[in-house]
């Protein structure tokens, strides 16, 4: 996460020295990110756990006009559950239990905001991307490998507002559902739903 930090600072300082930059922007958010993945025994069993976190969000936006843009950005941090052990499969005790964890969660999306006053309101929607590991119980796969490592794509919806401090600089509080599609367990006796994760953001966006 420090080294995603510090290439995008960099770049933010790069795009404030061209000046080529005008109509881009920046943004720096900390976000507290929740999901609730559930893992399905095909049999029939299945068990949901949380895997909530926190993290930095680093993106970049386009105004096409006053009211569209596009944004871009990824997230980073502390996305996992514990290790749970539970009496459900697949995630049994003594079985090697369950984890889950996202590495990084990415959106590229449309926005539409209408100003008013120093606050301009925004809904946002497009694709995402993100890299999710983690396991079943050995069990639940007939084997001592129950996992995966994926990157899976999906989409975004969110909304939020800024709020002007100056020409160049606002505050930023935004609301990002991530949906991704489901990672292939490496035994086909264990699926999940998919992984749907909510991040609530704040923090600080700069024009160019």
């Amino acid at each position: 996460m420090k080294k995603i930090i510090a290439i995008a600072a960099i770049a933010l300082m790069g795009l404030a020295q061209s000046a080529a930059a005008e109509g881009l922007y920046g943004y720096v958010l900390a976000n507290r990110t929740f999901a609730k993945p559930t893992y399905n025994y095909l049999p029939g069993d299945s068990t949901s756990f949380d895997a909530n976190g926190n993290g930095v969000t680093v993106g970049f936006g386009k105004s096409l006009s006053q009211n569209v843009a596009i944004e871009g950005d990824i997230s980073a941090g502390d996305y996992k559950s514990n290790h749970i052990e539970g009496g459900t499969t697949p995630c049994l005790v003594g079985e090697g239990g369950c984890e889950m964890k996202a590495d990084w969660l990415a959106t590229l999306r449309v926005t539409a905001r209408t100003q008013m006053g120093k606050m301009t309101p925004y809904i946002t929607a497009g694709i995402a991307a993100g890299h999710v590991k983690g396991i079943a119980d050995a069990g639940a796969c007939g084997s001592t490998d129950c996992g995966y490592s994926d990157t899976q794509t999906g989409i975004a919806l969110g909304l939020g507002t800024d709020y002007a401090l100056s020409d160049r600089i606002s505050l930023r509080a935004e609301l990002m559902n991530i949906v991704l599609d489901s990672p292939d367990f490496s035994a086909p006796s264990v699926t999940s739903g998919g992984f749907a994760f909510s991040q609530f953001r704040v923090g600080m966006k700069i024009n160019f």
